[in-house]
């Protein structure tokens, strides 16, 4: 997992399945809070990423057997 953060946004990208966000929150005030559905850590430990907060869908993962070139 990878944490990309500045002081006003923090995202959490899981590079090995296609750089999917796991968890995306904001500061408010002194608190983070989550701006995009959470992750359950079984999908991000399968690699489920139909089950992330977001995933890449380049060139046509739709058209894809299985969602994936290899």
């Amino acid at each position: 997992m990878v944490t990309v953060h500045n002081q006003h946004l923090k995202v959490q990208l899981i590079p090995q399945h296609g750089a999917s966000i796991i968890n995306c929150f904001a500061k408010l005030g002194e608190q983070w809070v989550p701006i995009m559905r959470h992750t359950p850590l079984e999908a991000a430990q399968a690699g489920n990423v139909s089950k992330m907060a977001s995933f890449t869908l380049a060139p046509y993962s739709n058209r894809l057997l299985n969602a994936r070139f290899t």
